[in-house]
């Protein structure tokens, strides 16, 4: 005769509250796996939102300085570009020219993003930040030449005519027109 847990049918009754209990724990494991994604997803949602409002800008002249500084590298691209077709050089003219139109897409952006400023005319920021960069235009045509002669091994470099920057400045303002056109 069997005697003990088994002779009551107490065995199956541990083995079904064994395999209950390794049930619950699945089933409390995966809600606080679910919880656990909740959560990071929600926190990551906030960190991106409070990034977003921190970049956006706060003053007229802060919105004008995110917009000359994708601008200044767009122009060395563009200036590079042009050395390269003046010098005999264009093995890489189509990713200098990829590099300007990347850096033109950001530029597109940021003249749409939202800011805190008030009352901000978007085309005369984008004004400011042209006369902006066409302040030190001698300066940034010197060393993009002197960059590329270095870099190509040049003895001499056909320089920049002194008004390439106007072929990227009326491209840009193509740009801002394209913007506002839409807009009206």
């Amino acid at each position: 005769m069997v005697s003990g847990p088994q002779a009551h049918g107490w065995h199956s009754v541990g083995k079904r509250h064994a395999a209950a209990t390794r049930y619950n724990a699945r089933m409390n494991n995966q809600r606080q796996a679910a919880v656990a994604d909740w959560v990071r997803d929600y926190v990551k949602k906030e960190v991106r939102d409070q990034l977003r409002r921190a970049a956006m800008a706060r003053t007229r002249e802060d919105f004008s300085n995110r917009l000359v500084e994708v601008l200044m590298p767009a122009l060395r691209h563009y200036y590079r570009a042009m050395l390269g077709i003046l010098n005999e050089r264009t093995d890489q003219v189509d990713q200098w020219e990829e590099h300007e139109q990347a850096f033109l897409d950001q530029f597109e952006d940021r003249m749409s993003e939202r800011t805190r400023a008030k009352g901000l005319d978007r085309r005369a920021a984008a004004e400011k930040a042209f006369e902006e960069m066409m302040d030190h235009d001698a300066a940034h045509r010197r060393v993009e030449a002197a960059k590329f002669q270095k870099a190509h091994k040049l003895k001499k470099v056909v320089p920049l005519p002194e008004d390439a920057g106007e072929g990227f400045i009326n491209k840009v303002k193509g740009i801002v027109e394209e913007l506002f056109a839409s807009d009206e």
